[in-house]
């Protein structure tokens, strides 16, 4: 819009509301990725960011594309989110490192990692954000690379063991909260995959009914591509794959077509 609007003989009035922005943007601080405590600057500085656009919009309305802006922010959140969980690769114990904490991501809700101290061990890990809390039942899993031949990154989510070692591992938790009066489920991850306007691959906890049960009410869901369209609204799932190329999309879903604790599944979805 810029670009556009000075080629059209109005950059003094860009000029106003560029240097505007700037001076806002300089007093709400420095923004920085692996800082927490500066993340909420991020949020003020978009607001800001949004009120230039719509200066700028006013000075020659029409040429704001909604459709480029809406690409631009979901970028922009990539980048944040990819620089951010960078810094939830724990170093290994005793190398050379100034880190005395670390960023952990709720798998569930990654818009909101919680910040821990340097620990190696899963079931430290656990202890902590348990007697923090920071989750009711943490539970711990990996992310390796190439592991999977259906998607780009090929990534594949395992679950930790209390034993095992997170050193130089990507590392998020799944909570499982209390649910009184009703059966505790288990639960498998999916990796939902999505190609526009951002490539990404995510992973993402869905509940298991047990073999024979009804996973949505008493006429539940017939297979589970209607199961994930039911949870998912926003998105149109494209393909449901388990890693080894099987198609999955019109199985009953329940604990005998997934494996509690694994993930199995790869879908392929459009915003």
């Amino acid at each position: 819009m810029v670009k556009e609007l000075v080629c059209q003989g109005k950059s003094s009035a860009v000029n106003v509301v560029v240097v505007d922005v700037a001076a806002e943007l300089e007093r709400t601080g420095p923004f920085l990725a692996h800082d927490s405590s500066t993340h909420g600057r991020r949020q003020m500085q978009q607001k800001i960011l949004k009120a230039g656009m719509n200066r700028l919009e006013s000075i020659q309305p029409g040429l704001h594309d909604p459709h480029k802006e809406k690409d631009a922010i979901a970028q922009d959140d990539l980048i944040f989110q990819d620089t951010y969980q960078n810094e939830s690769n724990i170093p290994k114990s005793g190398g050379a490192t100034n880190l005395t904490h670390i960023l952990l991501y709720d798998m569930e809700k990654p818009q909101q990692p919680v910040t821990i101290p340097l620990l190696f061990e899963c079931w430290e890990v656990r202890r902590h954000l348990q007697a923090e809390g920071l989750a009711f039942y943490p539970e711990l899993w990996a992310r390796y690379s190439n592991r999977q031949p259906l998607t780009p990154n090929g990534y594949l989510w395992e679950h930790l063991l209390n034993e095992q070692s997170i050193q130089n591992l990507h590392v998020q938790y799944v909570n499982r909260p209390p649910n009184p009066g009703s059966p505790w489920r288990d639960y498998a991850i999916a990796l939902r995959s999505v190609e526009l306007p951002v490539p990404r691959e995510d992973p993402v906890p869905i509940d298991l009914p047990f073999i024979g049960e009804s996973c949505c009410g008493p006429d539940g869901c017939k297979d589970l591509w209607t199961h994930l369209e039911a949870i998912w609204r926003d998105q149109r799932v494209l393909e449901a794959k388990k890693i080894n190329g099987t198609d999955v999309r019109l199985e009953k879903f329940d604990d005998n077509l997934l494996n509690a604790r694994k993930n199995q599944l790869v879908v392929k979805v459009a915003m």
